[in-house]
């Protein structure tokens, strides 16, 4: 509904207008309260029903809070506060987001609960048709927004964490005590190239406890020592199928993090050590041979070489080692690791796929090769140690889309152009 008076406001007709009618309908309210006030102070023949106007007012008003939308107070809005009306329902609420990690619940905090002066109450939307909670503080008597919590069931942490970046919210995982137990993180360490996911989420829960507990106190099952202890083993664990986890470094967004703490603390506990910058491509590279769902991550850059517009020539890059990070030989990383795992690609995959979908005989390997030297491939610089693949697309409708833009590259082990 784009149109509505303000004599035509109800408290389910207004949930009904758009955005930009909510301010007209406001402004009027303004126009009309500041004119017809002071007409009425100076005129005994004008009678304004200001319960009404009010009244109005208030399901107006209650719309903006619920909708999150920000607006300035104005004179009547200090008049609205000091009357009684049918003002927005919220549950009891006996304190504000500052307890975390909730059980059972995602946390986004929105607004820092020390600006707010006491609890306002609770209340219930519907987000992607999903069942979310808002927690609202009050500042100048005024309910604000201060959380969002989504149920676990309901909502992944996943979901949960994009809905709180739309928002600009800060987010923080739930600690589900039926996943956060000890056995379910040992069962989880055993198989990582399944339960990855869950074993950066259990990273983050240590860590989040980890800011909760006392040296000396234990919570559940749960104490400092056994803490580090899992921390490290988690992040050996990660490792070893090839996700880096690096240590926060001085001066990012994680170093004084509860999360950046807790790895220093757990640093000495840990059994493998962290790639150097040179080698975190090529783990990249490896994981996807471990772990089938990270094929679709790797993306290799690709451009026409063909000499003739018939060939349907392309190269794709595979690695491109950092020339900022050399090892100690000049080299970018070691031979033998790059040749390992061009030679894997060679015996396991040769399989290429169009937009992880379809598999194709189309798309033709012709060389697969790690430069010796570096040299120039049709204008493209190509550095030392450089892993490439020449392929001839056989396929008219995907050479159309590469030269079209729309195929820009390819994806490592499944190989998909995307």
């Amino acid at each position: 509904m784009n149109h509505m008076k303000i004599e035509e406001i109800t408290e389910t007709g207004i949930t009904k207008v758009d955005t930009g009618m909510l301010h007209t309908l406001r402004l009027r309210s303004k126009q009309f309260y500041e004119k017809y006030i002071q007409l009425e102070k100076g005129s005994s023949f004008i009678d304004i029903d200001w319960d009404v106007f009010f009244e109005k007012y208030q399901y107006l008003v209650n719309e903006f809070i619920i909708r999150e939308i920000a607006f300035t107070k104005w004179e009547m809005d200090t008049v609205l506060k000091g009357r009684k009306g049918k003002e927005i329902i919220f549950e009891e609420l006996e304190k504000l987001d500052i307890q975390k990690p909730f059980t059972n619940e995602h946390s986004c905090r929105v607004h820092d609960p020390k600006e707010l002066n006491e609890p306002w109450g609770r209340n219930t939307t519907t987000i992607n048709g999903k069942t979310v909670s808002r927690i609202y503080g009050s500042t100048e008597g005024h309910p604000v927004l201060q959380a969002y919590r989504y149920k676990i069931g309901t909502w992944t942490a996943d979901q949960a964490k994009v809905h709180c970046g739309s928002v600009e919210g800060s987010f923080e995982a739930a600690l589900n005590k039926t996943e956060f137990s000890y056995a379910a993180i040992e069962k989880n360490i055993k198989i990582p190239q399944e339960q990855h996911k869950e074993l950066f989420e259990n990273l983050q829960s240590l860590a989040n406890v980890s800011n909760k507990i006392k040296k000396e106190e234990t919570i559940d099952e749960w104490n400092a020592d056994i803490i580090k202890a899992t921390f490290a083993k988690i992040v050996d664990s990660l490792r070893s199928v090839y996700f880096p986890v690096l240590t926060p470094k001085i001066g990012s967004e994680y170093y004084k993090t509860s999360y950046g703490k807790l790895f220093r603390a757990s640093k000495k506990l840990m059994k493998s050590k962290q790639p150097k910058e040179n080698v975190i491509k090529l783990w990249d590279i490896k994981r996807t041979e471990v772990i089938p769902e990270e094929i679709e991550k790797r993306i290799i850059p690709i451009f026409d070489i063909s000499k003739a517009e018939d060939e349907h020539v392309i190269c794709g890059i595979v690695y491109e080692p950092n020339r900022d990070h050399p090892d100690t030989d000049g080299d970018f990383t070691t031979k033998d690791e790059i040749l390992k795992a061009s030679n894997d690609f060679m015996e396991r995959v040769r399989k290429y796929k169009i937009m992880h979908k379809f598999d194709t005989d189309k798309v033709i390997l012709l060389q697969n090769v790690v430069a010796p030297t570096e040299f120039t491939m049709k204008g493209r610089k190509i550095l030392k140690g450089t892993w490439y693949q020449i392929l001839r697309i056989k396929d008219m409708d995907v050479w159309k889309k590469i030269k079209s833009g729309e195929y820009t590259g390819l994806s490592m082990a499944g190989s998909a152009l995307v």
